[in-house]
């Protein structure tokens, strides 16, 4: 049971495939997230590639970039499952830049998550591509105040 713990810790929490493609026109690629968290979603080179993120249920709902100007660059807290990267640049057809496409998640700043309690503030500086995890139990049905 242990190895099989390390193995699955070993494996990359979100992948971008295909993890490059031609900078011109609109492309297409898949993010797979396999287990849930913040990731940073990049496309770069070229000269300037823009990108909307799609999932099933919201259709488009995040975008970043311009065609031409600026590349994509995304900071997105995402569940579980597969979402759909559209891409678009103004490269002409047939020039032969790329784009390279990455995601990565957020390094975790509780090792393990810490439990939060009524009326105990918790406050802390989160460094940019960092997550902190937390934990609360909820004894009856009702509001619950974040």
């Amino acid at each position: 049971m242990f190895q099989l713990a390390v193995l699955l810790a070993a494996l990359p929490a979100a992948t971008v495939e295909p993890a490059q493609v031609p900078a011109q026109g609109r492309q297409a690629a898949i993010l797979t997230m396999e287990r849930a968290g913040m990731v940073r979603l990049q496309a770069k080179g070229g000269d300037g590639t823009a990108c909307t993120l799609v999932d099933q249920l919201r259709g488009p709902f995040a975008s970043s970039g311009v065609a031409g100007r600026e590349d994509c660059s995304l900071d997105l807290l995402l569940d579980v499952g597969r979402y759909q990267l559209r891409l678009d640049s103004a490269g002409k057809a047939g020039a032969k830049g790329k784009a390279a496409l990455s995601a990565a998640i957020f390094d975790e700043v509780n090792g393990t998550p810490v439990g939060l309690s009524p009326g105990r503030p918790v406050e802390a500086q989160l460094p940019e591509g960092k997550q902190a995890s937390f934990w609360f139990r909820v004894e009856k049905r009702g509001p619950v105040a974040v």
